[in-house]
């Protein structure tokens, strides 16, 4: 923050490019016109909600405060990063002030143990069981009502995806905060926002571990011993190598998930001492309506790689998003520790994005995007090629006009619909 007049003039300014660039988005619906966790500074957050309301009258003002008080607050809408746990460890929230409208707009984050351990792809399962948990317990918070009354406006957890950051001198340039990654792949803290919609809409199943030689890892995501499964289905039946295991019934009655619409399943799994297929299958009225199954079995691992768009425009600017990864037999996401994988593309395209790709660095997944040539239409094929897991390519069409978004799958990559890239590590 800043006294100078020409400073907070920009600020003010910015405000008001921001209302007039994004007020006509329905996806917008409130206004952060207080620069975020700032310092009380009544004139410049009375002039940007003033600049706010005279652009769009129709919605709210808001910004996080840099202290749990309303003094020197004076926005439609109470704002406050809220990074709580409990002396367990679970995530908490601290409850809302009275006579407000009370909004958290960041919670969870990262956990602050190792540099090197930042809910990344190569960090240990169990850490990221632990941003999944800790996602779950902090939006089943804001969902309760405290003692005390009062009631959660809502909650923005932090963060949708891992980001660029110099902040605070960190000794890395990547904060690894994100429920996805840099190239939007989802880990596996996304497993409860994956599963909060009806099972009308879409029965989901996601993994909140890895299946491998010794069963789960982590076997242990939970205090009871339990592994987390995140679905939206009314019971499971879990079985390994066709042996019935166990029942698995939503966590209704764990006070850290309760108030969840679709609450994770807490099971105990069985320790393996050889490869084994696990499978979990989803019931909803008595019928079932998915299945995953895992094979720990490393001898099935193969290449997968997949485009998010079957065809782009031959404008010379128009592309997609190739993704690449290890994966088991099933196409659950694998754990990869090593070698590069080596791109090449034929066709009116042009790859950009890392070749090699540093691929066991990066955990056993990456991406790179494919552009279109100017007036040039044909089919783009990408080639991906990894020292053991093999070769795979994806097609993509280029064509004179018009767009499709519908994603394509190659190679034998059975990347099934809620499981592909759900699981942890």
């Amino acid at each position: 923050m800043s006294d100078s007049a020409a400073w907070q003039g920009l600020v003010i300014q910015n405000v008001q490019d921001m209302v007039t660039r994004d007020r006509s988005r329905p996806s917008v619906i409130i206004w952060g016109t207080r620069l975020n966790e700032t310092s009380d500074y009544p004139a410049l957050w009375a002039a940007t909600r003033q600049a706010a309301k005279r652009l769009d009258p129709s919605r709210p003002t808001s910004g996080a405060m840099d202290i749990y008080s309303t003094s020197g607050w004076a926005q439609d809408v109470f704002a406050f990063n809220d990074y709580s746990v409990d002396s367990q460890g679970d995530a908490t929230l601290q409850p809302p002030l009275p006579g407000v409208p009370y909004l958290i707009t960041e919670s969870v984050g990262v956990v602050e143990t190792k540099p090197e351990q930042h809910f990344t792809w190569t960090d240990p399962p169990s850490l990221l069981v632990r941003q999944a948990e800790l996602h779950a317990q902090a939006q089943n918070a804001a969902r309760s009502t405290p003692s005390g009354g009062g009631s959660y406006a809502g909650m923005l957890a932090w963060a949708a995806f891992d980001y660029s950051s110099q902040h605070g001198g960190r000794p890395y340039s990547v904060k690894w905060a994100g429920v996805a990654d840099g190239f939007r792949i989802l880990k596996p803290g996304s497993a409860v926002y994956q599963t909060q919609v009806s099972p009308q809409v879409r029965p989901v199943i996601v993994p909140v571990f890895v299946w491998e030689r010794n069963g789960a890892d982590p076997g242990a995501a939970a205090v009871s011993g339990d592994s987390m499964i995140a679905s939206n289905c009314e019971q499971l039946e879990i079985s390994v190598n066709g042996g019935h295991v166990t029942t698995g019934l939503p966590a209704v009655d764990n006070p850290l998930y309760s108030n969840l619409a679709y609450p994770p399943f807490l099971v105990q799994l069985p320790r393996m001492d050889a490869p084994s297929v696990l499978r979990i299958r989803g019931y909803v009225g008595g019928q079932q309506v998915t299945e995953v199954q895992m094979s720990a079995d490393a001898g099935g691992d193969h290449l997968a790689m997949s485009a998010d768009d079957s065809s782009i425009t031959a404008d010379g600017s128009d592309m997609t998003r190739v993704v690449f990864r290890a994966t088991d037999a099933y196409g659950n996401q694998r754990r990869y520790p090593d070698g590069d994988v080596t791109l090449s593309v034929t066709g009116p395209g042009v790859l950009i994005g890392d070749n090699p790709f540093a691929f066991g660095t990066y955990g056993g997944l990456g991406a790179v995007w494919v552009r279109s040539v100017a007036r040039q239409s044909g089919t783009i094929t990408v080639t991906a090629v990894h020292p053991e897991l093999g070769r795979a390519q994806v097609h993509v069409r280029v064509q004179g006009g018009g767009t499709a978004s519908v994603p394509v799958l190659c190679c034998g990559a059975a990347l099934r619909g809620s499981t592909a890239g759900h699981t942890a590590g």
